[in-house]
């Protein structure tokens, strides 16, 4: 039993750090070892945490997780084990684009946290709410749930989600349009995730520093944050939630620049991994940029703005960043 608490400790730690394979590798050795001895425990765990490690770096085998630690939790009686199933449920939900099952899924883990008395995991799911009401386009709202969640974490003393919470109302802010807040926000959320080496978070932070600095039209810093955090995913050679995202910042950044056939390739990069992933919103977003860049360019851009509005539509976003161009 130790040592299963020990390589899941371990394989933690690693996907915290960015290192969703290698933790996904340690989770399968408790897999193999919690069979053998019949640690359902153990077993419920590790297959949470590989699920986890599969949706933060877009793996396909993500899907297979979904339904196998939760029935584990359930037959154990354990409440937390199925809050934190159900969250990241939820988180997979949302990057795909079902956003009312996130949402629902949100809700019912928070519900589990209260009734245990876990009120910073319930914390938690204040601000994951938030996030899908932000990229919704209600940042009042958001905005609220932000500093809730915060006002939780710092009282409670867990600095790595106060960053968060940190990192979330500047991206809020950035998208109000408070740029010199949401830059000190951010800069200040990307400098702490470093110095507890947390590279998955930073790597969010400064994609959302380069997401910033087009909505402020600073191509010059937007891509260099791009370029550093492109040179962070390669790095590490997983996947990331955040490719997509960052070759379509880079584009507007290039767009900015009036160099508009390296701006047409970043979106076309975008575009490629947004539907390999499923990434819904990152695919709505990105067919919107490519529907602005044919305007500028006098193409017609028509079929790449319907699809982004009927995908915008579904997910029940009311406004999304418009970065400048022209």
């Amino acid at each position: 039993r130790m040592k299963a608490e020990l390589g899941l400790a371990y394989a933690g730690v690693r996907v915290r750090q960015g290192e969703f394979t290698d933790g996904a590798a340690w989770c399968k050795r408790v897999v193999d070892e919690a069979h053998e001895t019949e640690n359902l425990p153990a077993l419920a765990h590790a297959y949470y945490l590989m699920h986890l490690a599969y949706i933060s770096n877009r793996s396909p085998e993500r899907a297979a997780l979904r339904g196998l630690a939760l029935p584990i939790y359930e037959e154990l009686g354990d409440l937390l084990g199925q809050a934190n199933v159900l969250n990241n449920m939820g988180v997979d939900a949302y990057y795909e684009g079902r956003w009312q099952e996130a949402l629902d899924l949100y809700e019912r883990s928070k519900a589990l946290r209260e009734r245990i008395g876990d009120v910073v995991g319930a914390a938690q799911m204040t601000n994951n709410i938030g996030e899908v009401k932000s990229d919704q386009g209600y940042l009042t709202t958001a905005t609220e749930l932000f500093a809730e969640a915060r006002e939780v974490f710092e009282t409670s003393g867990h600095r790595m989600l106060a960053i968060l919470a940190l990192s979330n109302l500047g991206r809020a802010a950035a998208r109000e349009g408070r740029l010199d807040t949401a830059k000190q926000m951010l800069d200040e959320a990307l400098e702490a995730f470093e110095g507890i080496d947390a590279g998955g978070f930073a790597l969010e932070a400064r994609v959302r520093l380069a997401e910033r600095a087009v909505l402020a039209g600073d191509a010059a810093d937007a891509l260099v944050h791009a370029g550093d955090a492109l040179a962070s995913i390669a790095e590490t050679g997983d996947g990331s939630l955040y490719e997509a995202l960052v070759h379509r910042v880079r584009g507007y950044a290039l767009a900015q620049r009036s160099e508009l056939d390296e701006a047409a390739r970043a979106f076309a990069r975008s575009l490629d991994v947004a539907r390999g992933a499923d990434e819904t919103y990152e695919l709505a977003l990105t067919l919107e940029a490519l529907g602005r860049l044919a305007a500028l360019r006098d193409e017609d851009g028509s079929a790449e703005a319907d699809e982004a509005r009927g995908l915008l539509a579904r997910l029940g976003v009311v406004s999304t960043p418009q970065p400048p161009l022209g």
